[in-house]
């Protein structure tokens, strides 16, 4: 035990190493204590209302257990929160590429730049298609490695999420913009200069659109799936999607029901071609589904060289800050060799020695006249025991025990009293 004093020296001692620190108490010599730590957390069944005031947390149940499961659920709503803005982040991404990019070079009759995507489809991707995954990684379960990761000190728009945000959205881009252009230009074998496709074909008044709306089909059609299969990508930042669990109903039903969807507003009439300026194709699900395998692919190789070269996300301590415990060593045991008994009885059949005394001569007097012999042991030889490597004191170990040693000396110094 240690008195409120020494407890608010040990919580600034910790503050002063930029260590996270959560107190729990019941009394009310707890309650400086708990006011200086990060998180102060209070018993609710034999916590005093100081200490309930003061405090962050109150346990209901006093049961320490629950403060694992506090931190969990707090942890995965974090989580789910920074998984579902990265969606939703490289989905309106990839638009913008595909959008800009295709300013470049696609260009009807007049000059004018063709809609890959038109308006109401582009509204389409950002409510109705991008909402339902974003739902359902909202409510995914926690990741395998969530609690082994040290406490959270930055806010959603890391480095490395933007990165995330920005590759994953060229990628898809990208896709939008192949599949839109292979169609188009090679498959209908238009121009890229744009001289052979018809004008108005953004709007209403434009006749013979019927190829620039089945490519624009196809790249709708490529960005929903994507970004449907997307969704599994954005569960984690580095492991594979496969690693993740996958009992996701809601998941699965947001991906089920945004594929049927497409279906209605690609080949439903009037909804497709005067409403979303698109027709829905016959071979182009095929190319749409080697793109999403594909796609699948290149997230996977870019998770693997972030697990690569990124620092761990579950790396609680710094290896090269471990200090080595100090164990005294146990006591060297000496190993005994086996001495020769020897019988006093001689044997009758053994020749008698020859060249050195014999037996009768080499025993004293009291031998010789049937009293006891004594024995000398033989010396000890000492074995050399390999003594075992030390277990290693991992940086929080050492930060609490440098601690305590600080506030005793402080406490000794001022004369105040000692922590028992």
């Amino acid at each position: 035990r240690s008195s409120p004093a020494s407890k608010v020296r040990m919580v600034e001692a910790l503050h002063r190493r930029k260590k996270v620190v959560a107190m729990t108490g019941d009394g009310v010599n707890d309650s400086p204590a708990i006011k200086q730590a990060d998180i102060g957390i209070a018993m609710g069944i034999t916590g005093s209302d100081v200490t309930k005031g003061v405090a962050d947390i109150v346990l209901a149940d006093d049961n320490f257990a629950t403060i694992v499961s506090a931190v969990q659920e707090g942890r995965r709503i974090f989580a789910s929160i920074s998984s579902f803005v990265m969606h939703l982040l490289s989905g309106n991404m990839a638009e913008a590429v595909t959008l800009l990019v295709s300013l470049a070079y696609a260009v009807d009759e007049k000059g004018i730049p063709v809609f890959v995507l038109s308006p109401i489809a582009i509204l389409f991707v950002n409510t109705v298609t991008g909402s339902g995954p974003a739902i359902g990684i909202a409510l995914d379960e926690c990741p395998p490695d969530l609690m082994n990761r040290p406490p959270v000190h930055h806010g959603i728009f890391t480095f490395e999420a933007i990165l995330d945000c920005t590759v994953y959205g060229f990628v898809m881009g990208g896709m939008t913009l192949l599949s839109f252009s292979v169609y188009l230009y090679e498959v209908e074998g238009k121009n890229l200069d744009g001289s052979d496709l018809p004008a108005n074909c953004n709007t209403n008044e434009g006749e013979n659109c019927g190829p620039i709306k089945l490519a624009r089909g196809a790249a709708f059609l490529t960005l929903n799936t994507l970004l449907l299969v997307h969704a599994y990508n954005c569960r984690h930042q580095r492991l594979p999607f496969w690693k993740s669990p996958l009992n996701n109903r809601v998941l699965w039903g947001s991906v089920l029901g945004g594929t049927v969807i497409a279906v209605i507003v690609l080949y439903v009439p009037f909804i497709n071609d005067q409403v979303f300026k698109h027709l829905g194709g016959s071979w182009e699900w095929g190319m749409v589904a080697g793109l999403s395998i594909v796609f699948m692919a290149v997230c996977e190789l870019y998770k693997a060289l972030k697990r690569a070269t990124f620092p761990p996300l579950t790396a609680l301590v710094d290896e090269s800050t471990m200090i080595p415990k100090v164990i005294p060593a146990p006591p060297p045991t000496a190993a005994l060799a086996p001495s020769p008994v020897v019988s006093p009885v001689a044997d009758s059949r053994a020749p008698p020695p020859t060249g050195g005394p014999t037996l009768e001569e080499g025993l004293s007097p009291t031998a010789q006249s049937g009293g006891a012999v004594p024995i000398a042991e033989p010396p000890s030889v000492p074995v050399p025991v390999n003594p075992s490597p030390a277990p290693a004191l991992t940086a929080s170990e050492a930060a609490v025990n440098a601690v305590v040693e600080e506030v005793r000396e402080g406490q000794e110094a001022a004369g105040g009293d000692a922590m028992v």
